[in-house]
């Protein structure tokens, strides 16, 4: 059954991986969009907080600028005051919720093959042990 406590935490783990380097690749920012980061202590776009980074995002959102070779670390500071287009020219606004299905969609062959080699150990290991238990039971039933 869904519940609101279990849509925080999978927003807290996405929010937490989207600010990882394999993230990158989505070209996204937070879960639903750049403003989901004042849920971070950090970021938290609140007046009260102390943080050097309040109103920011992670690196991890900005968008590369043609010919730097080094990434600007600070190139999110303050967006979260920003308006969608003022921070669509800085950063990838978009959510990462939306990018993650649709990667999962595009590599939906490859997703289930994991899953399903990760699911037949499991089974075969099941079924190695039901036998042994059913084999464990005639012998006791053949020796009483």
């Amino acid at each position: 059954m869904y519940s609101p406590s279990q849509d925080r935490v999978s927003k807290y783990i996405l929010l937490c991986l989207s600010s990882s380097q394999p993230f990158m690749q989505f070209k996204c920012c937070g879960w639903n969009n750049y403003t989901d980061w004042s849920w971070n202590l950090y970021f938290n776009c609140t007046h009260t907080n102390p943080s050097h980074e309040r109103c920011s995002v992670p690196y991890s959102c900005c968008t590369p600028v043609p010919g730097e070779a080094v990434i600007n670390t600070m190139c999110g500071f303050g967006v979260q005051t920003q308006n969608y287009l003022e921070a669509d020219k800085s950063i990838y606004p978009v959510g990462c919720s939306d990018r993650a299905v649709t990667w999962v969609e595009s590599h939906l062959l490859m997703v289930g093959a994991l899953a399903l080699g990760l699911a037949l150990p499991q089974i075969a290991g099941i079924v190695l042990s039901q036998i042994l238990i059913s084999q464990i039971q005639d012998e006791i039933t053949s020796v009483l």
